[in-house]
């Protein structure tokens, strides 16, 4: 880099040395389309002050590491190990008055809003109850918070998965990640129609200090209670990335070559200027 900057100057040196003259000096200071050197310190500047844009995540931006026992997920507020599952005594998972699952607050997390994207979710499965009847399908919605609560009518995300075998945690992974735009959002296992006659299955942790953030309800939203235990519901999650897009810049030595390529025409133009004004004295 140093080696061209050294032959660029030494070129400018030499073309202004040879043709110091008025008329190269209003051409240098001039708006003419032929580039003088305050082309090369411009494009210099250029390669060494403009990097590329990255795509930016706020500072101190970062996610909770996967602990001991704990099969998935990014943010969870349980310790892993499930020690039961709640099912409302059986049956009720196609009523819609029927729901439960998990607050999370991204403060809790140190993530600010708008930096994080949910793209999926997982649920515990860690308990076989198939000689009960499982596994059971249930239908989980992701909601925004509305006051406190979750914004039922208005759900975000939603899929169907199927707990109850012990075979490990069911992961859903959607088809586009939901940007989490808000400090609180709510994902939670809800009755639906289309399971009707079926049990909920969602396993809960009750070994582990209570976070609070866990609630359920079996008569709507005005009976929404906060449960003692953490539900093993977890978020699945990504930096978002900025939607600017990135900046080309060209490389410190590429910018140099072309400041000479530029600057070339008006040496020749400059180098051929005294034979023209000869000429014309004839």
């Amino acid at each position: 880099m140093s080696e061209l900057l050294y032959w660029a100057f030494v070129f400018l040196d030499q073309v202004l040395m040879k043709f110091s003259d008025r008329t190269v000096a209003r051409l240098l200071r001039s708006r003419s389309p032929v580039p003088g050197t305050a082309v090369l310190f411009v494009l210099i500047g250029l390669a060494t002050g403009a990097p590329a844009q990255e795509p930016r995540i706020a500072p101190g931006t970062q996610f909770p590491i996967r602990g001991e026992g704990v099969q998935c997920g990014d943010l969870f507020y349980d310790d892993g190990s499930a020690e039961n599952a709640i099912f409302f005594g059986g049956g009720q998972a196609g009523e819609d008055d029927h729901f439960l699952g998990v607050r999370f607050e991204l403060a809790d997390f140190g993530i600010p809003p708008g930096t994080a994207e949910l793209t999926g979710f997982c649920v515990g499965n860690q308990l076989d109850f198939s000689a009960a009847g499982g596994p059971w399908p249930n239908e989980v919605f992701v909601y925004r918070d509305l006051g406190g609560i979750p914004d039922l009518d208005n759900p975000q995300r939603q899929a169907t998965i199927s707990t109850g075998d012990g075979r490990g945690a069911f992961e859903v992974v959607f088809d586009r990640a939901w940007p989490i735009a808000e400090p609180v959002f709510w994902i939670m296992a809800r009755g639906d129609p289309m399971h009707a006659g079926e049990d909920f299955n969602i396993e809960s942790d009750q070994s582990s200090e209570p976070a609070g953030k866990s609630w359920l309800a079996d008569r709507g939203v005005p009976f929404m209670i906060q449960t003692g235990q953490n539900l093993m519901i977890r978020a699945k999650i990504r930096p978002t990335r900025s939607a600017a897009a990135a900046v080309p810049v060209l490389s410190p030595a590429t910018l140099v070559v072309l400041a000479m390529l530029l600057l070339l025409p008006a040496g020749l133009v400059l180098a051929v200027r005294p034979a023209l004004d000869e000429r014309r004295r004839r």
